[in-house]
């Protein structure tokens, strides 16, 4: 039975990664720029929060470092990308629990100057 040789499997998250990278970008795009219809997939839903469009820019940072086979499982480079989402994540979590909730969401947005995309 013939298998796929290694370089074939170097490659398979970069479509992903670039489609996620894309929609974290498309967000914080459209909260900087102030262009709503980049916030939200549906203009029915509720828009990303910008700290979710981060997150989806560094995870698609991190599977595009797949592509890069070095023989390990996990590079250095993705390593530190999920500790930087991890840390997001945990921020957050702890938001939820004190109560900062709303001001934690959007601190990007008030920092930026927009507000008006939500």
């Amino acid at each position: 039975m013939p298998t796929a040789p290694k370089s074939a499997y170097k490659y398979i998250a970069t479509s992903p990664g670039i489609l996620v990278l894309f929609i974290g970008s498309a967000a914080l795009f459209g909260w900087i720029f102030g262009v709503p219809a980049l916030t939200r997939i549906n203009p029915i839903w509720s828009p990303m929060v910008p700290m979710t469009a981060f997150a989806f820019i560094l995870s698609g940072m991190a599977l595009l470092t797949c592509k890069k086979y070095s023989g390990q499982a996990v590079s250095s480079m993705q390593r530190i990308l999920v500790w930087l989402i991890l840390l997001l994540a945990g921020a957050k979590i702890i938001a939820l629990v004190s109560g900062l909730e709303s001001e934690f969401e959007y601190f990007e947005s008030a920092w930026l100057g927009r507000t008006d995309c939500a």
